[in-house]
Order: structure tokens, then C-alpha cells, then sequence
């Protein structure tokens, strides 16, 4: 398996940009089969101290954190979650975006989305839900939603606050490796939703902890 980042197309952006004030810059594209990421930046990250200086080793590791999270979805077969193929037409892939925040941009979101004004570490918008259409819905609807499922294609938007996690850290440690790792281990909490991975019980709870403790693990190992 290539883990070499490869260029890929932009995909559709499934959330409302446009409701956001602050403009967003393109950051780093990445492949790993069946995956994709695109990540953008909020422009006022770039004026960010701290961003700036981890900059190029939080795109290493997030490049990391791709593969990981390929390798245990692949592993745990979370793709059946949604029905999902494993294996989509040659030239496909699934897509994630993948969105760097200040508090205010999540803070909009969390207000528009889930009727909570205050920022928050992570949101995320699938494309897929997690209630599966009922055989009684139209024949039409449901026989496209079912083949998208197979051809590849965008999976949905991850938002995660840079300022949130600066802030959550601050109070136990300065440690650039806690900031990054606090970060990682948010996009790969809102990757596992994506996919249909939720903690409604304590037993599910469980279980995202420990997929979410394998990625970081693999990804100190890459």
C-alpha cells in the first residue's frame, strides 16, 4: 500500500462556507486508498503564533493520522457501517474534508447546527446519516442513495478549532505534542462519525476511545 501523499481533486464543501465571515485558504491535499483529505486553514490561523511555528509538522501528522485511520478502518471493516464499498471504481476515492477553525467560525456552526452558542473542539457534517432510509421510502431516492454509496465520493466535513485546543491544553501543558496529538485525535473522533461510528452507550463510548487511542498510537509509529 502507497502511503506516499498523492494530489487530489477538491471535493464539495458539505457545509455552509458561505454563513462563515472568515475566508479559508486551501492547506495540504492527501491520499491513502480508499481515502482522500482536503484541508483548508482559516486565514486567521495564519496570524497565529503557535499555528504558524507547528504548521509543518501538524501537516505531517495529519498526513500520518490519514493512514492510520485508513489502516483501522480497513482493519475493523468500518466501512459496512453505512453500507459503504471498500473497494470504489478505479480513480475514486472516498473523501474527507478536513477544516482547521478559530473559536468564533465553530461557534457560528454550533449555533446554526446544533442550536448551541459557544465553540466547541469538533463538529462534523456527513454525507451519509446514521439512520439508514426505510424500505418504505421512494423506490427512486432509495436506489440512488444506495449507489452512492458504491462510487465513491465525498463522506462529509470535520471542523476542528485550533483556538479551542490551544485553550483546552493550556491549563496541563505547553507541550507541542499534547496541542498536536489534541488535535489528531479530534479529526479522528469526527472521522469515525463520518463513517457511522457513534457513542450513544458507554460500551460504544468505549470503543471509540480505543479506536481513537489505536490511530494515535499508529500514527507515533509511522
Amino acid at each position: 500500500m502507497n502511503n506516499t501523499p498523492q494530489p487530489i481533486m477538491p471535493i464539495a464543501d458539505t457545509t455552509n462556507t458561505d454563513a462563515i465571515p472568515s475566508p479559508w485558504e486551501d492547506w495540504f491535499e492527501a491520499s491513502y486508498q480508499p481515502f482522500s483529505i482536503q484541508a483548508c486553514v482559516e486565514e486567521q490561523l495564519l496570524q497565529n503564533a503557535v499555528f504558524v511555528r507547528l504548521q509543518p509538522l501538524l501537516q505531517q501528522r495529519l498526513m500520518q493520522l490519514l493512514q492510520a485511520i485508513t489502516e483501522i478502518t480497513l482493519g475493523e471493516n468500518l466501512l459496512t457501517v453505512h453500507g459503504l464499498t471498500a473497494n470504489p471504481p478505479a480513480e475514486t476515492l472516498w473523501e474527507w474534508e478536513w477544516m482547521l477553525s478559530t473559536n468564533s467560525s465553530i461557534q457560528a456552526w454550533n449555533v446554526e447546527h446544533r442550536q448551541k452558542d459557544s465553540p466547541t473542539d469538533v463538529l462534523s457534517f456527513p454525507t451519509f446519516g446514521s439512520e439508514q432510509l426505510t424500505p418504505e421510502a421512494d423506490p427512486m431516492m432509495l436506489a440512488f442513495y444506495e449507489a452512492q454509496k458504491q462510487q465513491g465520493g465525498s463522506l462529509g466535513t470535520i471542523v476542528v478549532s485550533w483556538e479551542y485546543a490551544q485553550q483546552a491544553i493550556a491549563a496541563t501543558s505547553a507541550d507541542d505534542d499534547t496541542l498536536i496529538n489534541y488535535v489528531l485525535e479530534r479529526f479522528c473522533h469526527g472521522c469515525l462519525h463520518l463513517l457511522g461510528v457513534h457513542h450513544e452507550t458507554q460500551a460504544a463510548y468505549e470503543r471509540v476511545v480505543v479506536l481513537q487511542a489505536n490511530a494515535l498510537e499508529r500514527v507515533k509509529q509511522l
